[in-house]
């Protein structure tokens, strides 16, 4: 049976010990022997991080050969291609992670007493062997900075998981819960905790990492522990705390080790929370919209990409033109639709709902199960969509900031950091945006830019000069996001004062940022109202329920929101009759609306409702060839040779006649035709079908 780790350091001395320690990135206190023994087998097995620093530093060579040997229990010396003074053998043997015995210290779990062999075996201690079987694990995956949260919460051992909910106070004892209860349980508070909640407790060097971590996105660990001045050990310490805390993971990338920011958490730099910010008047202008404007905005788009042939916005022209095209189809007060559409789109895609066929936007197999979730569902997984995309209809001002990294973790970091200071609003009270703006200029000014790059790019001086501009490129940025993505997606609502503009928490913001645990109800009947609307339909839609508005609009376009809280749609005769396209017939419709309506529609609307949905005109198509001739005359004589008639012509002009040709042989018949003309005498073809 393998040597435990510590039976095998308890018998070396101190100056061994701390030869060990180095390769290990340990950083042994003083003590006796036995204690800095049982101090480094204890740090070395504390955690797989030192590993996975071992791993990178000792070299191709060494790693090949350690997990050559990692496969047998029993392996001597002679069974090795490599001598006993291979470089490769001998770093291993230094490092305490192979160790030579003979068969007596082998079998024994007494003290390792060094008995001489001519052909000892090779031996890796057994806690050293299962952490080399994750580490395997860790290499065939490879970079797994995209993984979601449940991905390493399913890794990780009972009484880690019970770690990790004591950390952020969300268990009050172990024991209590099964592991699948623990990992459901982690997986809905962690989503919507912010990380400030065990900031408090890290130290100085972790909360270092982690707010580098954060603005970088990810880092091999030895180049942002050079970076950062941070002594190996330090750097060890910190990245374990962090992992201890699953603030950040660790991967094996390339044989490099690499650390990044655990996705699918609410990531803040703060260890405190922010207080409310000053009180405004209310406006008088206000931007009202509708509850869960987005999912309803989006259900529109999910349907005009199902009825119409769209092309996929591949370029900038036909982006403005389509975005153009469907801000129409908006619900949410806008001066922008088309931007609003566009972000709708990024974020369905991102969702997965749409994809690209054939150059063209399709609706994917996921439209399926989105359209039957409740419509308060939609809207809080459209704004987290947000909150992880890369797209930022800001872009263009971004990327003319000096030391703006165009990352999409830091822009996910500098949205949550909004939301933080959204959380400490009240609903329906309002606030300046430049009072907010310049609150995070105060705690937090490198928002969306990296300090490191800032003096990477400028220097020194240049970096705190380029500060100075921080209205003009964050003030800005914040007042755009708050006048846009936030008010689209009905976070907040907006006043339309230019030179002073201000912002409320509506209940739906309350909602989907999680300040508000219950989500908003309308207090607006429920049933839909028909009457007629010029030479249509007008229905109106009270409140907001998906599989409604997903059914409405196959027959019915978007009109408008009115600020009562009615959604307007109208139907004619062309929307009724590219319901078709969706299997929804007349009478489909007719039932539709006397079901949510709660009452039997009168004649004149059915009656209406067949008219326009009635069997679609049929048309028909043939091949067919004009030919132009020089005069009447000419015409005349045409007609009068017997193999024409055959093409049934018809004159479409005094000197144009029209052939309809056979569906089989096309280009044979074509060729025949015109050989026989030519030989006429009386016709001279000039130009040859096809040439």
């Amino acid at each position: 049976m393998p040597r435990s780790l510590l039976s095998l350091l308890l018998n070396l001395e101190v100056e061994k010990l701390r030869d060990i320690a180095l390769w290990w990135c340990v950083d042994l206190p003083n003590g006796t022997r036995s204690e800095q023994a049982t101090i480094l087998a204890r740090e070395i097995l504390r955690s797989d991080t030192s590993l996975y620093m071992y791993w990178e530093r000792i070299g191709p060579e060494p790693r090949d050969l350690l997990l050559r040997i990692a496969e047998h229990s029993e392996l001597r010396l002679s069974q090795l291609p490599a001598s006993k003074d291979d470089p490769a053998l001998r770093d291993l043997i230094a490092s305490g992670m192979v160790w030579k015995l003979s068969e007596a210290d082998l079998r024994s779990e007494r003290v390792y007493t060094h008995t001489t062999s001519s052909d000892p075996y090779l031996l890796i201690p057994r806690e050293l062997i299962r952490m080399i079987t994750r580490l395997k694990r860790k290499l065939q995956e490879g970079d797994t900075s995209d993984k979601p949260l449940e991905f390493y919460l399913e890794g990780m051992g009972t009484g880690e998981l019970e770690a990790v909910a004591l950390n952020w106070g969300l268990a009050d004892e172990p024991g209590s819960y099964t592991r699948e209860e623990i990992i459901k349980s982690l997986l809905e508070e962690l989503e919507k905790t912010p990380t400030s909640r065990v900031l408090k407790k890290l130290t100085t060097n972790a909360l270092m990492v982690y707010r580098s971590l954060l603005e970088e996105g990810k880092a091999y660990g030895f180049e942002l522990a050079k970076s950062l001045n941070l002594p190996l050990p330090a750097m060890r310490e910190a990245v374990i705390e962090l992992t201890e805390n699953i603030l950040v993971q660790e991967a094996i990338y390339n044989d490099r080790w690499l650390i990044f920011p655990t996705r699918g958490l609410i990531h803040t730099t703060k260890s405190k929370s922010y207080v409310s910010p000053p009180e405004v008047y209310t406006p008088r202008k206000q931007v009202k919209n509708p509850d869960y404007a987005p999912a309803w905005d989006l259900l529109h788009l999910l349907r005009a990409y199902q009825l119409y042939d769209l092309p996929y916005p591949n370029n900038t022209e036909i982006e403005e033109a389509l975005f153009n095209r469907l801000s129409s189809l908006i619900f949410t007060n806008s001066e922008d639709k088309a931007s609003h559409a566009k972000l709708l789109f990024h974020l369905s895609r991102d969702l997965g709902l749409v994809s690209e066929n054939a150059g063209m936007i399709t609706t994917t197999k996921a439209v399926e199960s989105w359209i039957k979730l409740p419509i308060e569902v939609q809207a809080k997984r459209i704004f987290k969509a947000w909150i992880e995309t890369k797209y930022d209809e800001s872009h263009g001002l971004l990327k003319q900031a000096p030391g703006y990294s165009d990352s999409q973790e830091l822009l996910k970091k500098a949205r949550l950091e909004i939301i933080e200071i959204l959380s400490a609003c009240h609903v329906d009270k309002w606030y300046s945006i430049e009072q907010v703006s310049e609150i995070i200029r105060q705690e937090h000014p490198y928002i969306i830019r990296t300090n490191n790059r800032l003096v990477r790019e400028l220097g020194l001086e240049g970096a705190q000069k380029a500060l100075e501009e921080w209205p003009r490129y964050e003030g800005r940025w914040i007042t755009l996001l708050f006048q846009g993505p936030l008010t689209w997606l009905h976070v907040v609502e907006t006043s339309s004062d230019e030179l002073n503009p201000a912002f409320s928490l509506t209940p739906d913001g309350a909602f989907l940022i999680g300040k508000s645990k219950t989500k908003y109800e309308s207090k607006l009947a429920k049933s839909l109202s028909i009457q007629g609307h010029n030479s249509g339909l007008q229905i109106r839609v009270p409140r907001p329920e998906s599989s409604l508005i997903w059914t409405l609009s196959a027959f019915a376009r978007p009109h408008k929101w009115h600020e009562s809280g009615l959604g307007i749609y109208v139907a004619d005769r062309r929307t009724v009759a590219r319901a078709r396209g969706v299997n929804l017939s007349p009478s489909g419709i007719v039932e539709f609306l006397e079901e949510h309506s709660k009452e039997k529609l009168p004649n004149s609307i059915t009656s209406k409702l067949e008219e326009w949905g009635k069997e679609p005109y049929k048309v028909s198509f043939a091949q067919g060839l004009v030919l132009t001739l020089d005069s009447t005359e000419a015409v005349r004589d045409l007609q009068k040779l017997s193999f024409i008639q055959h093409f049934h012509p018809m004159i479409i002009d005094e000197t144009k006649v029209l052939l309809f040709l056979p569906k089989d042989n096309y280009e044979r018949e074509v060729s025949n035709l015109l050989r026989r003309l030519n030989k006429t005498g009386l016709f001279v073809v000039e130009n040859n079908y096809g040439g």
